[in-house]
């Protein structure tokens, strides 16, 4: 689905603030991996409002699982999501991620996390527990430089406070609990 022509509309409706259109395009690629490079590649060179990268939040919030997978690079991914997202000018903080025992296993940390532990015991329990090994707590203090940015309007209405981090910037992280796999009836 995304060629050249198409990257040019995904970063129309980036810039321009779209956030319909983006969500369109996320659903139009599908299931596809690495679609979002030259997209990414441009990216750069661009001038990205506070009001894209506003609009371009809400969308990572709902949709950041799927635009994941389909970038299908975290490295490639945490440099854009720096200069898509707003940036974070707090303090550090202490936060916590539900993860996929699996994930975790190999390294592959994910980029939400939430100050709220029992969103994230909700997550590393349920819908992470239910593929793979089961399910994994995790725990680190989140320094300034690592998070990419704070929780948006709509994160905090969802009752998730989600920060979005730079898993590759994370020198301490800790396992409280870990949960056994769902039946795959849950």
């Amino acid at each position: 689905m995304v060629n050249r022509k198409n990257t040019n509309y995904l970063m129309e409706a980036v810039l321009g603030s779209d956030e319909e259109a983006i969500r369109d395009i996320v659903y139009a690629i599908g299931e596809s991996k690495g679609k979002w490079s030259h997209f990414i590649s441009n990216l750069f060179s661009a001038e990205v409002t506070e009001a894209a990268k506003e609009q371009f939040h809400t969308v990572w919030v709902e949709l950041g699982w799927r635009i994941r997978s389909q970038v299908g690079d975290d490295k490639a991914l945490a440099r854009m999501l720096s200069a898509l997202l707003p940036e974070y000018r707090g303090e550090s903080i202490q936060l916590y991620r539900g993860e996929s025992a699996e994930r975790y296993g190999i390294g592959r940390i994910g980029f939400c996390w939430t100050p709220n532990i029992e969103v994230a015991r909700t997550f590393a329990r349920g819908l992470n527990a239910y593929f793979g090994d089961g399910g994994v707590l995790l725990a680190t203090m989140a320094n300034q430089s690592s998070i990419i940015a704070g929780p948006n309007d709509h994160s905090i209405h969802l009752g998730e406070h989600e920060y979005t981090l730079d898993p590759f910037s994370l020198s301490d992280i800790e396992v409280l609990k870990t949960y056994p796999p769902l039946p795959p009836d849950w």
